[in-house]
This record gives structure tokens, C-alpha cells and sequence, in this order.
């Protein structure tokens, strides 16, 4: 009888996946707070800037130019640049003996070269306007009309600002650069909303995530032209990155690429993060928040649903509901049971009426995602359980209306001190319960010989959830017991409701408290409209959540919720023409 081989559980281990992101255990505790290795390195230094948020409206212009991703278009860009540059006088000649004006390692040797140059001359002309919308609004009145001359002379004035990109701009009347549509002006052009919003979604969807290929092409030409010019150098410590760069855009392997992409990413954060002022950035700010005011929110598509289950029927086959001899009793609770959903209805319709007219400040939404998502997961909780009378109970509803309680005092205490720092902090915080969670999980696949297929594609999932908004890289995970740093005893005596505290609240899970990362994944849709930077809005599913519901003793905390959201959004509510 031969023996059986037991398995080779070293070589089990050696199949799994590297891990993209530090563990757990690299995090370090201080306090209540855990944070990840590279924010442990770079301190308070560390200034993350968000690609979509707070650079792509300034590279609009550049990105519609290279989003065909090929280097035709990039070495067409650099060109137009380089004679509205010229043509405006902004070149300079840099010191070719100078430490910082070297081209060793300023860019890859087959880089696209600003055009313009001879490399033979002992000194050379270096361009240094890059295409920002920002760098066209600094121009002085003789310098915009040096440059659109030199454009319109060359027959290259549509080649730098086509008609599509005219109806985008020219939605945003005090937009940066907005003189360049002086000429389509003069032609008579009549901006076209419907169009307008048609190419800038298209553009949005495809330069928006921040690893897209239109933006890896967007930050490489504004690295490209940085390095050209002198205006930015490396030093002996890039050498192994510039030669990685040498082959761009071209590879023959996935891994390559890859790596290119990422130094181009890392080039690109490295001279916004430390090259950029601390001013805030107040054409990203005009730009995402005139867009909800422009362009309708846009909700997914749909997902179809099984047909909710009811309790009408008696089980006699007749659908009466009658029962045996219990007709009365059925009849009332129907009754008592339409009632219910139909105050509770009564409630979401107006919740949602509010909602979708409060401004959600598309620059920084944290206040109106928040307050909306604390209200509309509640209501969410209604809508399920208004259709089971059985749980109608204090045994059965206490978990909800504890819920409700603690609702409003958390509402009640971010509405009161209203501060915006408070809002990010609440994200924050349930997005590190999150992080924590899958920290855990992948530390449990680890230690597993053979771990279940499901508690990966759980890691996955919560992967894509943690890394949604901000690289788990730069999210501390706070471990003390709020967000706000005082306990919720502390904040309704805050906000005056000591007694319902007492009386009514408990403590409860994640779940119950409605933490962000609970609300995130429930509540809210990421809005199919790409002028809307993919912000969250109300879902109209109602799959998903499942608990207990005391409905008489709740419906009195859901309407005066309704009437604190409606107080505290009132001055970022607009009216229904």
C-alpha cells in the first residue's frame, strides 16, 4: 500500500499573493492611533494632494490634448506650448554651469523634447510654461494677445483650443485661461450646454482616476517639460528610475509599464506635494462646485430585485387574509401595517425632496455626505422594518431605536459645532474600523495553509472599499471610542438630551452606531455623472440591511430628524423652479 504524501504546506505559503500595502503589524501605536509606516516616516512633512480633485481641473486643457495617449499628440502639445511660450516671452535661458540646470537625470534620453531647442548651442532656450489653465490666467493683457497672434498665424489656434473644448471652458465664465476663447468669441460662438457636458464627462471618466492612462499621460508631460526646462532635477537617487523611464510609453512587459507609471506618479505627486503653495486651490474649488449647479445628478443603473415578500396571506390559498377565525385581527394589522408604510414613506419623500436640493459642495462634500448619510440610513431601517409588525416591540426594537436616539445627538453635536474638520474626522475614523478589519482578515488568510475562497474575495472586497477615496498608506486607524474624541454621554449632555440618553441609549455595534465605512457601502451610490466627481448620493435600494424596527416609538424621532436636517441644510438648499 503505497503511502500518502502530505501536503507541502511551505510551498502552500510561497503561492500566496505579495501584499501590496503594509500590514498591521507595520503600523505604529501611538496613543489611540495607528498609522501606516510611510506616515510615520514623513511626519507632519506629509501633504497628500488629490489628483482628481485638486489638479485635474488645472490640467484640463492637457489632458483633452493627450488623452489619445499617443506621442504625436504629446509632441503636438509640446510644440503649441512652446510657441504661445515663446510668442508671450516668457522663455529663459538657465545657466548651463549651474548644479541645478544639469540634464543628467532630468528626463528620459527618448523623452519627446520641447520643441524649439538645438541641442548643439552651448546654451538653449527653456520653455517654461507647462499648459496649466492657471499658468494662462497670469499672462498680461499684451502677452494673451502676443500669444492667440502667434496662434492664429500659424493656423494653430484650433489645434491648441479646439470647439469642444470651447463649449467645456465656456461654461465657467471666470474659468482660469478663459481669454483663449477670445477668438471662438469673436466668431460667435454660443456656448452648448448639452455638448459642453457631453466632452467633459468623457473627459472626466477617462482622466479622472488617477492611475487612468489620460492621467499617467497628463502628469508625465508636466514632468517631461519640468525636467526640459531645468525647473525640476534628480539626483543620483533617480538614475535606476530615469532608465526605467527610458522605454515610455513603449514596454514589451505589464511589469515594466507598471513600474514606469508609478515613478511617473510618484514624479508628479513629489513636485505638486512640495512645489505648490499652501493657498487653496480656488479653481478646483469654483470648478467641482459649479458643476452640481450646471449638471443634473446622474444615479447608476438600477439593479434588479426579487419582489418583496408579504404577510397578507393567510396560507388558505384564497389570498383573503382571513385566516382561521382570526380575520378581524389580520385586517387590523394590514391596516396598522399600510399606516406605517405609508408614514414612513410620507417621511423618505420628504427626506429626499431636501436632499436632492442641498448643495453638496462637490470641492468638499464631507458636511453633506455625513449629515444626509446619518439621516437616509436611518429612514433606510424604516422602510424595511415598517413592513413587520412582529418587531414591533421593545425586545425586538430597542436596537433601533437606540439607533435613532444616538442618530440625533450625533447629528445634533456635528450640526452645533459645525466644524469641517469634524466632518473628515467622522469619515475617518469609520474608515480605519475598515482598514482595521481587513488588516485582520488578510493577517488571518496569512496564517492560514489553505485559506477559504470566500474570506479572500471578502479581502478583496474590502480592499476596494478602504482604498476608495484615500490610499490605506495615509490612513491612520484611530482605536479610541469616537470619532469627535468625547464619549456620546458627553455629547448629548452637549446638545440637551441628557434624558434620552439615560432612558433610551445603549451601546451597539459599528452597525447600529452608523459609522461611516457602515453608511458608506449602504447608503450612498457614487453619482454616474463624471462632472460630478463621482460623489456620493442617496441609493434607492433598499437591499442589504436587515434588524429589528420599534416603529410606533421611532416615528416621533424620524420626523424631528427630518426637521433638524431641514434647519441645519437650509442655507444649502436651493429652490425647485
Amino acid at each position: 500500500m503505497t503511502k500518502k504524501k502530505k501536503p507541502n504546506r511551505n510551498a502552500q505559503r510561497r503561492q500566496k499573493p505579495t501584499r501590496g500595502n503594509s500590514s498591521l503589524k507595520d503600523h505604529r501605536q501611538k496613543g489611540r492611533t495607528l498609522t501606516p509606516p510611510i506616515m510615520n516616516i514623513m511626519g507632519d512633512t506629509l501633504r497628500t494632494v488629490a489628483w482628481e480633485r485638486d489638479s485635474l481641473p488645472d490640467y484640463l486643457l492637457i489632458c483633452h490634448h493627450v488623452r489619445s495617449q499617443t506621442t504625436e499628440a504629446f509632441a503636438n502639445l509640446d510644440a503649441l506650448i512652446n510657441l504661445v511660450d515663446d510668442a508671450a516671452g516668457i522663455t529663459y535661458t538657465p545657466d548651463r554651469t549651474a548644479p541645478g540646470a544639469s540634464d543628467e537625470g532630468a528626463a528620459p534620453t527618448d523623452a519627446p523634447k520641447a520643441a524649439g531647442t538645438n541641442p548643439e548651442e552651448e546654451t538653449r532656450t527653456a520653455y517654461t510654461l507647462i499648459g496649466q489653465l492657471t499658468q494662462f490666467e497670469k499672462f498680461t493683457p499684451n502677452e494673451r494677445t502676443a500669444a492667440l497672434t502667434a496662434l492664429e498665424e500659424n493656423d494653430a489656434y484650433e489645434a491648441l483650443v479646439s470647439e469642444d473644448f470651447a463649449h467645456v471652458l465656456g461654461m465657467y465664465p471666470d474659468a482660469p485661461g478663459s481669454w483663449l476663447l477670445d477668438p471662438w468669441r469673436r466668431r460667435g460662438l454660443s456656448v452648448d450646454p448639452e455638448r459642453a457636458q457631453r466632452v467633459l464627462s468623457d473627459l472626466l471618466a477617462a482622466a479622472g482616476p488617477r492611475r487612468s492612462p489620460t492621467a499617467i499621460w497628463a502628469k508625465a508631460f508636466m514632468c517631461n517639460r519640468m525636467a526640459v526646462s531645468g525647473q525640476a532635477t534628480f539626483g543620483e537617487g533617480a538614475r535606476s528610475s530615469m532608465r526605467l523611464l527610458d522605454g515610455w510609453p513603449h514596454y514589451d512587459n505589464e511589469q515594466d509599464r507598471g513600474a514606469a507609471e508609478a515613478t511617473i506618479s510618484s514624479m508628479f505627486s513629489a513636485l505638486q506635494m512640495f512645489g505648490s503653495s499652501d493657498e487653496t486651490p480656488e479653481w478646483a474649488e469654483k470648478f467641482w462646485r459649479s458643476n452640481w449647479r450646471l449638471f443634473a445628478c446622474t444615479h447608476p443603473e438600477a439593479r434588479l430585485q426579487p419582489a418583496a415578500a408579504t404577510d397578507t396571506d393567510d396560507g388558505d390559498g384564497d389570498g383573503d387574509g382571513d385566516g382561521d377565525g382570526d380575520g378581524d385581527g389580520r385586517t387590523y394589522w394590514r391596516r396598522v401595517t399600510k399606516a406605517a408604510n405609508d408614514a414612513v414613506a410620507e417621511l423618505r419623500t420628504e427626506f429626499q425632496q431636501l436632499a436632492s436640493t442641498t448643495d453638496p459642495d462637490l470641492y468638499n462634500p464631507d458636511r453633506y455626505e455625513v449629515l444626509t448619510g446619518l439621516v437616509g440610513r436611518t429612514l433606510r431601517y424604516l422602510d424595511v422594518f415598517a413592513a413587520y409588525p412582529a418587531m414591533w416591540t421593545m425586545e425586538h426594537g430597542a436596537p433601533l431605536l437606540r439607533t435613532f436616539v444616538e442618530t440625533r445627538i450625533v447629528f445634533r453635536f456635528l450640526a452645533t459645532r459645525d466644524d469641517p474638520d469634524l466632518y473628515a474626522k467622522f469619515k475617518a475614523y469609520g474608515m480605519g474600523k475598515l482598514k482595521l478589519l481587513k488588516l485582520q482578515i488578510e493577517e488571518l488568510i496569512d496564517e492560514s495553509d489553505e485559506p477559504p475562497a470566500a474570506m479572500v474575495e471578502y479581502a478583496q472586497h474590502l480592499d476596494a472599499l478602504v482604498n476608495q477615496d484615500i490610499m490605506e498608506e495615509f490612513q491612520p486607524i484611530e482605536v479610541g471610542g469616537s470619532f469627535a474624541g468625547i464619549d456620546t454621554r458627553k455629547m448629548a449632555a452637549e446638545v440637551g438630551m441628557e434624558t434620552e440618553y439615560r432612558i433610551l441609549f445603549q451601546p451597539a455595534s459599528s452597525n447600529v452606531h452608523g459609522e461611516w465605512s457602515i453608511i458608506d457601502e449602504n447608503v450612498f451610490v457614487r453619482c454616474a455623472n463624471p462632472t460630478h466627481r463621482r460623489h456620493r448620493i442617496l441609493s434607492n435600494d433598499l437591499d442589504s440591511y436587515a434588524g429589528p424596527a420599534f416603529l410606533e416609538s421611532i416615528l416621533g424621532h424620524a420626523s424631528a430628524l427630518i426637521t433638524d436636517y431641514e434647519g441645519s441644510t437650509a442655507p444649502q438648499r436651493r429652490a425647485i423652479i
